[in-house]
């Protein structure tokens, strides 16, 4: 294989998101070490607006599709949007600061196209020249989401050169409508590789082909390289402290939040939430790297706890519950590293033991993990570029 082969990577890159942007610069960083010229396509997430407006009907049918799915979820979602909406006039000043370091942190980390990609017609008429293009990773093969805009699945990109590497489809199923679409093109698709098991039954009913599951790529990143990007945050911390980080708000997270409260009344509890706090990716990573533990249902949340060692707990919450259950990219993670039991089901004592954890099989098992991941994807780029 040539030196240098340039890869271009499609993702949910620029959300005011901690999850997306690491996942985005993990993938960067990881195909550097590897060798390779990576580069992110800035295609924008409001980019499938144009697809909304050619086609109506369809759109309709995939909102409807969503709500059928989990409809007190769905119902709770938008309330809590509304929610946030009121209440962000009171943290306006904070989120500015918050909104300003994710742009700072995206300009200062990321290796973007030199052009931008504004409408879903443009990446296909003026196609961004690469020796392999890569999807991947987060739920960018979710049906709920962008209405299912096809360049989250290469179709812009030369046959022969597309590679997956970790999407998640987010859900357990595809819904009949929907499956002669996706199986076109996932078939399209020259290497597969997903991020649960989940996706790779979906994957061989829909197209009858095997493929990989493969780590989120912010685990391919050591504790290291994290802990120097952390090293950039300003944010000033308490000594010791508990954190708890939800996605959402709802009965059960309230009861979490309560959980924690009880259990460890002695301890200092850093709450973070999203639409209220200050904190940019930076800060997101020195919260969870010094936290005495962590309580969470975010899945790039455990995933860093995972890799920087801090013990935690994860809980459903509303949004997984329901057929599409997004608790199951969690519950696969978990498996994959027998770490099973650090799923609190409300049932048992939130205590002291929680605070302990030994990582010495889990890391074991990630650092295999890993060498398993860098193997698919090494040889997927020497097949597309060969």
């Amino acid at each position: 294989m040539k030196n240098r082969v340039t890869a271009g990577i499609i993702t949910y890159h620029e959300p005011y998101s901690y999850g997306a942007n690491l996942q985005c610069l993990g993938l960067q960083m990881f195909l550097e070490e590897l060798g390779f010229q990576p580069e992110i396509i800035d295609y924008s997430t409001t980019a499938y607006l144009e697809l909304r407006r050619r086609n109506r009907v369809k759109s309709l049918l995939y909102r409807v599709m969503r709500f059928l799915r989990n409809p007190k979820g769905f119902l709770r979602a938008k309330k809590n949007a509304q929610e946030v909406s009121r209440e962000s006039q009171d943290f306006q000043g904070q989120l500015d600061i918050r909104n300003r370091k994710f742009r700072e942190f995206q300009q200062r980390y990321y290796h973007l196209s030199s052009r931008r990609y504004e409408q879903y017609s443009e990446l296909r008429e003026n196609c961004p020249v690469y020796d392999a293009y890569i999807c991947g990773s987060d739920q960018i093969w979710n049906p709920a989401f962008c209405d299912m805009d096809d360049n989250y699945f290469l179709a812009f990109a030369p046959m022969g050169k597309r590679i997956a590497y970790a999407p998640s489809f987010g859900v357990r199923n595809i819904s009949k409508c929907f499956q002669k679409e996706y199986r076109k093109r996932l078939c399209d698709i020259d290497c597969l590789s997903t991020r649960e098991k989940e996706g790779v039954q979906i994957i061989k009913e829909l197209t009858g082909r095997e493929s990989k599951i493969v780590i989120d790529p912010t685990l391919l990143i050591d504790r290291e390289q994290w802990m120097k990007i952390a090293d950039d945050s300003d944010a000033i911390l308490p000594e010791t402290y508990i954190l708890t980080y939800f996605i959402g708000m709802d009965e059960y997270i309230e009861q979490f939040q309560e959980e924690v409260r009880r259990a460890f009344p002695k301890d200092e509890i850093v709450n973070l939430v999203f639409d209220k706090s200050s904190y940019g990716p930076c800060d997101f990573l020195k919260l969870l790297s010094q936290a005495k533990f962590v309580f969470t249902n975010s899945f790039h949340g455990l995933a860093f706890c995972i890799n920087l060692n801090v013990p935690f707990a994860v809980g459903k919450t509303l949004k997984d519950y329901g057929s599409t259950n997004s608790f199951v990219r969690m519950e696969d993670l978990l498996e994959n590293l027998g770490l099973e039991h650090r799923i609190y089901n409300g049932r048992e004592t939130l205590g002291d033991s929680w605070l302990k954890l030994d990582f010495t099989e889990v890391n074991k098992k990630r650092k295999q993990f890993v060498q398993e991941s860098r193997d698919y994807l090494r040889n997927a780029l020497e097949q597309v570029t060969s």
